[in-house]
């Protein structure tokens, strides 16, 4: 009987109310209680009515003391949750490459035979690509089509230390139109202009009797 007392005397306000209502709704539906509580009619609906008064005061305190714990969101919290929530992208910063400089470009290796003009390789502009002069009398063709009115073509030499090397530039009637050549471990760079859509033609050569070794070949645009 004490813990009934405790547990009644310690309850919330409304849960009392709750709990007051649903007898005094029990007891409008039942009509009495074990013989002991009889009312009439008319007592039957007063407490049925007052049960419903007493379980909606009882939900209304519930209600209202559970309101204040829910957190209040400012618009700049939630301005800020947003933010927080929005994938963050990281954008590459493009690095400028030198006009002479070919190494960070992809390279690609020509395809023998392709020591004579109707067998040159087709390449693109900005492409890197691998070859190698392994005899005198070797010759490796290339072609591309131009996009620009002003074309460089640079053939770096790979073998050490160095070997002559010779480019020549042909458009598509195979007229010779540059020429240049560059001793030891010297880059071949050359530029000339072009027509856009045509077909042009680069051709590496040795230069004397004992010039051979592996190059790389770029052709770009300017």
């Amino acid at each position: 009987m004490d813990e009934f007392l405790n547990g009644v005397l310690t309850a919330p306000v409304a849960t009392l109310f709750i709990i007051a209502g649903v007898l005094f709704l029990f007891i409008a539906v039942v009509g009495n209680i074990s013989g002991k509580i009889e009312p009439g009619v008319t007592g039957r609906i007063a407490s049925g009515v007052l049960g419903l008064v007493f379980v909606l005061i009882g939900l209304t305190i519930h209600l209202t003391q559970e309101a204040p714990r829910m957190p209040a969101t400012s618009p700049e919290q939630i301005k800020l949750d947003q933010v927080a929530k929005v994938p963050q992208t990281t954008t590459a910063r493009k690095t400028e490459v030198p006009s002479e400089s070919i190494g960070s470009v992809p390279s690609t290796a020509d395809k023998e035979p392709n020591d004579h003009i109707a067998a040159a390789n087709l390449i693109a502009e900005g492409t890197t690509i691998r070859g190698s002069i392994a005899t005198n009398q070797d010759r490796d063709f290339y072609k591309f089509n131009a996009s620009s009115s002003t074309i460089r073509v640079i053939l770096r030499k790979l073998s050490l230390p160095g070997f002559g090397a010779t480019v020549e530039i042909y458009d598509a009637v195979e007229n010779r139109i540059k020429r240049q050549t560059e001793l030891g471990d010297q880059p071949v760079t050359l530029s000339f202009e072009s027509n856009a859509s045509n077909i042009y033609y680069i051709v590496v050569k040795s230069f004397n009797y004992d010039s051979r070794g592996d190059y790389e070949l770029a052709v770009r645009k300017e």
